[in-house]
């Protein structure tokens, strides 16, 4: 039993690197399940340990059947807890707004079919008759992982934001109408040069925003075939922070041009 089994522990951080809630409801559901699995792998996790340690030392056959009970119970945990993660993110993608229909059906494809990559290999899991089985079972698991599961998860992770932005955005642009619409109708009978100054200001504001978001979708895609996915994924957030701030000083500018209509 010396061959190590991969583990699958960051993915508790990789949750709470993305809590920004949208609304309860099957979310919430999604969520429990989610925790629910993780408390199951910890303990699965830690017996699978204490059951390794033990065939380690002693050799036994008696450690041996032990320790393929406990590896047995650990992928299973493993795969259900990827699943649920997977399903919650599924959840997350269908109460998120201003993802577009062909994104979330894209991503619905694929965490679907990921889904069932999981849950098939876990049903199968029983008929393993050794741990040398079992081990060969698990690098199933761990390379489908490393090349397809990760991959996902980041994708969807870093594309989560740009639901943000894209809200964000179209009401920014609607007042924006309305305000020019608004400034068109009063220009006969006041001086609106000020006025009109602060909106091409703020639409520049926009501008640079839609120029940053752009960047930042052109980009997205090479998050899932980069060596290390979680520094672009940091990256990836500090770009959207950028477009998000360009965003409120166009909407603070709003506000001052919205107060001077009123006042003057």
């Amino acid at each position: 039993m010396t061959k190590k089994i991969f583990i699958f522990s960051f993915i508790v951080f990789l949750f709470l690197s993305f809590v920004y809630r949208v609304k309860a409801s099957d979310f919430d559901k999604a969520l429990s399940d989610y925790k629910a699995s993780v408390d199951i792998y910890q303990k699965a996790d830690n017996d699978y340990q204490l059951a390794r340690s033990q065939y380690l030392s002693s050799q036994t056959l008696a450690s041996q059947q032990k320790a393929q009970q406990a590896t047995y119970a650990f992928l299973k945990a493993r795969d259900d807890v990827i699943s649920t993660y997977l399903s919650m993110l599924r959840q997350k993608i269908t109460d998120t707004k201003g993802i577009g229909d062909n994104d979330k059906n894209g991503f619905y494809g694929r965490i679907d079919s990921d889904v069932s990559f999981y849950i098939d290999h876990r049903d199968k899991i029983p008929s393993a008759g050794s741990l040398t089985d079992l081990f060969s079972d698990s690098d199933k698991a761990r390379d489908h992982y490393n090349k397809i599961t990760l991959p996902l998860i980041y994708r969807i992770l870093a594309t989560l934001p740009d639901g943000t932005v894209q809200v964000f955005l179209g009401r920014i642009t609607d007042i924006i109408g309305r305000i020019s619409t608004k400034t068109s109708e009063i220009k006969k009978d006041k001086d609106t040069q000020t006025i009109e100054r602060w909106i091409i200001e703020t639409q520049n504001r926009v501008d640079r925003a839609k120029d940053k978001e752009s960047s930042i979708l052109t980009d997205l895609p090479k998050i899932e075939t980069v060596k290390d996915p979680f520094s672009s994924y940091n990256s990836f957030l500090g770009s959207y922070d950028e477009t998000i701030q360009y965003l409120k000083e166009a909407n603070i500018y709003l506000k001052e041009i919205v107060k001077n209509i009123m006042t003057n």
